[in-house]
């Protein structure tokens, strides 16, 4: 019996410490250390001293993205590139990108790693050798949703077998009616390398409506915006909101024409007829999820917006029209109308700088600035790959709200893998002793947007 015991007892043990299992649970439903009235934006508006503060109003809302655009270089004014874009800078996109991919270990859904076929292939599609020294810029609009992709292929590619949900050639998605300046064509013709404000890659060429420049400037010469504030908004052909197109996210910001009733509004879309002819037509949307010009940007707008998108599916790469940590902030923030970048690294560079821990970590520290300099809704706190909105203190513990993929959780055989996968509320201790550490311990860099 003893003998049986010790034997079973082994195989707990070699099974606890095999690193090539990875053991994943799926989180409670009410996350650690949190309460039910913290799933509210009630509760965070409260806790803030002057919730209803402008932070900053049209004017330096513009001059913010202007310093973002122009001083940072995280974004793009795509009406400011002209007729032609520099071959040689166009080559060392594409290049960096390939070269990133092709020097990591991925894996194709059915687990096969990717080689040097696939490679060879992808490069050739890309036709990096014939771009010339000066690239002629074609522009456009996407004309549904699209995925925005680091190569010209639809292969689902992971840095571990089986991994699917985290997609390595996926690097965004563009909602309807997102600008690009196209800059090269795929061999096969079926993609094309676009431009966006925020962000580059390969987009299904179908996807695009191809104009004029003068077509394309023109769509942001209008006096009124309209702009989404809706989680997910659904676009109808008809007034009577029964043929439906597509839905949209949230911050989608579309040419505002008219109220029909009391419950729509036309808006108008970009379209390409069977012969190529490019043109706005009109489309229909609920009153209820827009807003006609931007928001507020005040703490309260900012945590409402946030708590709209509360249990959203997390998206790598907001693949299937979700989102990931770094988007989340983007949609939040772009209904007030302040561009923010893609990626969590170059929205940790934005804004006013109250805490930097690259060098420096201490939680005691980082507690006294949010304690003292902290705003929720207004603050966001940058972690290495991941990024946070700031909501507030609690008792002793500090929250925020992000879209996270999962935390770990200290166990007696190893830390395990709690899933979120989806937008949630958490104390910023949670993770406390896990491989990782807490989501405190990990801050590198708190701002305050403005």
């Amino acid at each position: 019996m003893k003998r049986s015991l010790c034997l079973v007892l082994c195989l707990l043990l070699v099974c606890g410490c095999n690193k090539k299992e990875k053991l994943q649970y799926a989180a409670p439903l009410l996350i650690p250390d949190t309460q039910r009235q913290m799933k509210s934006p009630g509760f965070w508006i409260s806790r803030q001293a002057n919730p209803d503060k402008l932070i900053l109003d049209a004017q330096e809302i513009s001059e913010l993205n202007f310093r973002i655009q122009h001083k940072l270089k995280l974004t793009r004014d795509l009406n400011k590139l002209g007729a032609g874009f520099s071959g040689k800078e166009l080559k060392a996109l594409l290049e960096s990108d390939f070269q990133n991919l092709a020097k990591e270990k991925l894996y194709f859904a059915g687990g096969n790693r990717a080689g040097k076929d696939f490679y060879r292939t992808a490069r050739e599609r890309m036709r990096i050798s014939a771009i010339p020294a000066q690239v002629i810029v074609r522009y456009g609009f996407t004309l549904a949703y699209a995925d925005q992709r680091l190569l010209p292929a639809a292969e689902v590619l992971s840095a571990e077998p089986g991994d699917l949900e985290f997609d390595e050639l996926q690097n965004s998605s563009l909602d309807i009616a997102t600008p690009l300046a196209v800059l090269q064509e795929s061999k096969d013709g079926s993609w094309v390398y676009a431009l966006a404000p925020s962000s580059s890659g390969w987009v299904r060429k179908d996807k695009v409506a191809f104009c004029s420049f003068a077509e394309f400037e023109s769509a942001f010469n209008q006096d009124k915006a309209a702009v989404v504030i809706s989680a997910k908004t659904d676009i109808f052909w008809d007034v009577a909101m029964t043929r439906y197109y597509d839905y949209v996210r949230m911050g989608s910001v579309f040419r505002y024409i008219a109220p029909v009733d009391y419950k729509t509004a036309m808006v108008m879309i970009p379209f390409q007829d069977a012969a190529g002819k490019f043109y706005f037509c009109p489309a229909y949307i609920n009153k209820q999820d827009l807003s006609i010009g931007y928001l507020p940007y005040t703490p309260r707008m900012i945590i409402i917006q946030a708590f709209k998108l509360l249990n959203a599916p997390y998206g790598w790469g907001g693949v299937n029209g979700e989102q990931d940590c770094s988007s989340f902030l983007q949609e939040i923030f772009s209904t007030v109308g302040i561009n923010l970048p893609r990626n969590s690294a170059d929205q940790g560079k934005v804004g006013e700088l109250i805490g930097d821990f690259h060098s420096k970590p201490g939680n005691q520290k980082k507690a006294q600035i949010l304690v003292k300099q902290g705003l929720g809704g207004i603050t966001i706190l940058q972690l290495k790959g991941h990024i946070l909105l700031y909501l507030g203190k609690s008792g002793r513990r500090f929250y925020a709200i992000h879209e996270t993929h999962g935390y770990g959780q200290k166990e007696w055989h190893g830390t395990v893998a709690r899933i979120l996968n989806r937008v949630a509320v958490t104390d910023l201790l949670l993770g406390k002793g896990s491989k990782k550490g807490s989501l405190i311990e990990r801050i590198v860099a708190i701002r305050i947007i403005k």
